[in-house]
């Protein structure tokens, strides 16, 4: 399996932190500041609903990553994807060990929609 790895993703996952009024903001915090995977990623298609009488398009995507021991150790916490490049967000829904050998994790996302 040959898979170029073209773009960088950081990953993120819910995190709270205190206003200094007494309550917590739920905010996207990086998972291992440092870490910067190498990825691939891959539109699969998209679709649209209606709902609370407005359209919202959602579009799938594999993103697909180096197994190593950093990004296994993040697979409990992680919730999103960033692309460094672009900014752009995406929504974990699921990882797999694609070719059932542990070299690479491919993670299903969503773009569109709800945030997290």
């Amino acid at each position: 399996m040959s898979i170029r790895l073209r773009e960088s993703v950081r990953f993120q996952a819910r995190g709270t932190t205190p206003d200094g009024y007494g309550n917590t903001i739920d905010d996207w915090a990086n998972l291992a500041p440092d870490l910067v995977e190498r990825a691939a990623i891959k539109p699969l298609g998209g679709d649209e609903a209606v709902r609370a009488q407005r359209v919202e398009a959602k579009t799938k995507f594999e993103i697909m990553v180096r197994a190593n021991a950093a990004t296994l150790a993040l697979l409990a916490e992680v919730n999103r994807a960033v692309n460094t490049r672009t900014g752009e967000t995406f929504n974990i829904h699921s990882i797999v060990n694609p070719d059932q050998r542990g070299r690479y994790l491919a993670m299903i996302c969503t773009t569109g929609g709800a945030d997290g």
